[in-house]
Order: structure tokens, then sequence, then C-alpha cells
């Protein structure tokens, strides 16, 4: 998967919930490029299993010339996948969960 963000506004705004937006910039980078790939491939997978056969194909195709990430592939899913929007939601807000929790375990 591509580490660029798909919603980089999402993916800061999760940064700043989770407290770790002050970290020095090169760190809050790789961390923000670490996140978004984990986000994107929950994504995909999920995205992936609603598809035909025929769209699985088209896809299959479009992640041979380049990174499941890459924009042509975010165009395709959203264009295929009527509730592309609601996933990446979904999955953001899943992700936030997951890291509070994994958080309040830390400082306990």
């Amino acid at each position: 998967m591509d580490s660029t963000p798909v919603y980089p506004l999402e993916i800061n705004q999760l940064l700043g919930d989770l407290g770790i937006a002050e970290l020095p910039e090169a760190a809050r980078n790789d961390l923000s490029n670490k996140i978004a790939s984990s986000i994107m491939q929950a994504i995909f997978l999920r995205c992936v299993s609603g598809l035909s056969e025929l769209q699985k194909h088209e896809l299959e195709l479009l992640t041979a010339n380049g990174p499941s990430g890459s924009a042509a592939v975010s165009d395709f899913l959203k264009t295929n996948v009527p509730q592309f929007d609601d996933i990446v939601a979904d999955e953001i807000a899943a992700f936030r969960q997951q890291a509070a929790n994994f958080l309040k375990a830390v400082h306990q």
C-alpha cells in the first residue's frame, strides 16, 4: 500500500485527538504515514470484498500499474463502492478507538 494519505485532514485530526500532533515534524510525518497506510489497508480490504469479479479484475489491473493507495485506485473505489465515504469514516473511527484504548491501557 502507498502510505500517502488519501484523507490527510482526517489523519491530522486523528493525530491531534491522540495527542501526538506535537511530536517533532519528522516523527509526526512518519507516524502519520504509518497510520494512513494502516487505515488505507483496512479500507481497501473492505471495499474489495464488495466488488464483483469483473470489478476485482479491473482493480487488479490498476494495482498492477501502481500502488493500491494511488489516486487512480481511490477514484476507482469511490466510483464502484457506493458506501466508500462511510467505509473511510468507519475505519478512521475504528483506528481512533483502537489507539485510544491502547493509550488508555498504557497509562494505567
